[in-house]
């Protein structure tokens, strides 16, 4: 079994500062794409990620969707059911200003950010340009059906999205979640927003993508929330500015200080460990 760098195992650990082989965890992508911290990471814009998603779903060719950060990675590093559902994915987007600008320190640029919340700000359009049924899945009683109404005004061609919202202790696995499944089967959505956080929208997507064969799942993340306005997103200089996370952090601290302040300190090492590994693969292919 071939191991990637970033996932534990039983072996001995080793510093994370001592570069290892490794392997893409997904096989390369039909897409333009470049490979970082072990995922090929799609070169396309947002529009064009758009674009893509709209054609596969058109076509009934079922996917999943990605959208990674800072703590995506760590979460790699850690949960090796969220690592495999990752390596499952078929388009990787990169959900993070840090992501972005690495890839331009070690010249493997990627062209911008893709996050689930633009994404999700896009589909109004695209459905009711193609006439695709939308499901939205998550959220707090109330908002998934919020959602559904204010995406219909912004596009009234749209399809009145399947909005469904579970528990927020839902299991996989249990009976509510087969519910779900059955009446997304009986909608037969071209696209599923799964708006649980992270890993359980990423774990679900997984486990739930050959159920889904026609469909095109993608991780939303806060996406809802930001529709109905129960959570603001930072201004648009903010965002450009790389500092989304901050303007996030500042608004909710006490929610995400851990994750942003404690846990995703462990990106250090892991950037540190990619910048010795492009640097050997790039002497080895001159």
């Amino acid at each position: 079994m071939t191991l990637d760098p970033y996932i534990p195992s039983s072996l001995p650990t080793v510093s994370p500062l001592i570069p290892q082989a490794r392997t893409v965890e997904r096989a390369p992508s039909p897409l333009p794409y470049e490979t970082l911290f072990g995922l090929a990471f799609c070169k396309l814009s947002l529009e064009a990620t758009v674009e893509e998603m709209g054609r596969r779903a058109e076509s009934r060719q079922g996917s999943v969707v990605v959208t990674c950060n800072v703590d995506h990675v760590v979460l790699r590093a850690r949960n090796l059911d969220f690592a495999r559902a990752y390596s499952d994915a078929d388009i990787v987007t990169a959900d993070g200003a840090p992501l972005v600008a690495f890839s331009r320190l070690v010249r493997r640029a990627l062209p911008e950010r893709v996050t689930g919340a633009d994404i999700v700000a896009s589909l109004p359009a695209l459905a009711a340009s193609r006439g695709l049924r939308v499901a939205l899945v998550g959220g707090a009683p109330g908002v998934a059906d919020a959602a559904a109404i204010r995406l219909v005004e912004e596009a009234p061609g749209m399809p009145v999205p399947l909005a469904i919202a579970p528990s927020m202790g839902l299991q996989l696995g249990s009976d509510e979640d087969l519910a779900i499944v059955e009446q997304l089967q009986a909608y037969d959505p071209h696209v599923v927003v799964v708006c649980f956080g992270a890993p359980k929208q990423e774990l679900w997507m997984h486990r739930h993508h050959q159920d889904l064969p026609g469909s095109v799942l993608v991780g939303g993340g806060a996406a809802l929330d930001f529709v109905v306005g129960l959570q603001r997103r930072a201004p648009g200089w903010v965002q450009k500015a790389g500092c989304e996370w901050t303007w996030r952090l500042a608004h909710d601290f006490r929610r995400l200080a851990r994750r942003y302040l404690v846990q995703d300190a462990s990106f250090v090492p892991i950037a540190a460990r990619e910048l010795v590994l492009v640097a050997r693969e790039s002497r080895q292919s001159v």
